[in-house]
């Protein structure tokens, strides 16, 4: 019985990560990460020639060209 409800539990958080993967949500979660998908870091909003591929930090986005 516990080990069906922990493959339910797996199941949920794996379909909630692809869905949120697939909406366009980035895995980029640190300024390191973003400078390595060539983006930058900004307070709040990215300026309007560039797109929000993630975050740097907390209220920090991280922005990228559009191309």
């Amino acid at each position: 019985n516990l080990h069906l409800k922990l493959q339910r539990a797996q199941f949920c958080s794996n379909l909630i990560l692809c869905l949120c993967v697939s909406a366009g949500f980035s895995r980029i979660g640190n300024a390191k990460q973003c400078r390595e998908a060539h983006g930058k870091c900004v307070r709040r909003r990215c300026p309007g020639d560039y797109k929000r591929i993630g975050n740097c930090a907390r209220k920090i986005a991280c922005c990228s060209k559009k191309i």
